[in-house]
């Protein structure tokens, strides 16, 4: 699980694939996860470790907030859809996003606390519609929150 939470933090292509083959090698017939890849036979007691870990790799390929910056998707495979729902990302925000056919979207943030939003732009553009003033520095899109409110981006139409 490390291994697939490493790749994801680090952007490395095929790292969804990865990450499904991983999960597949681990799943019991029960649909838990073991630690040991040689299968349930080998792993009569189960580990709940794996099971926390999995979502936490899975977060991470939707989600990740490192160094002060949001970044959504980060390494989700173009070609496959999602969305997600109130991730909770460092500095107190609530994340949710939705890519479609290689798009991001939209994305939703909701501060918990008072803070400085710093989010890398996941458009790629220079212009977006928002609810909040919103400026840009480079390739991230900064918003001073105050607890409560949110952020609705979206590109500009």
């Amino acid at each position: 699980m490390i291994l697939g939470q490493a790749r994801a933090r680090l952007s490395m292509p095929g790292t969804y694939e990865y990450v499904v083959n991983s999960f597949k090698q681990r799943q019991r017939p029960n649909g838990t996860l073991t630690l040991n890849v040689l299968g349930h036979k080998y792993n009569k007691n189960g580990h709940y470790t794996e099971m926390f870990a999995a979502s936490a790799v899975i977060s991470e390929l939707l989600l990740q907030s490192a160094d002060d910056i949001i970044r959504v998707f980060p390494a989700w495979p173009d070609k496959k859809n999602a969305r997600f729902s109130e991730l909770r990302a460092k500095g107190g925000f609530l994340v949710s996003s939705e890519i479609k056919e290689g798009r991001i979207i939209y994305v939703k943030i909701t501060a918990t606390a008072d803070q400085l939003l710093r989010l890398l732009d996941p458009f790629n553009q220079n212009a977006y519609d928002s609810n909040l003033q919103v400026k840009k520095i480079n390739e991230v899109i900064q918003c001073r929150m105050l607890k409560g409110q949110t952020l609705n981006l979206k590109i500009a139409e």
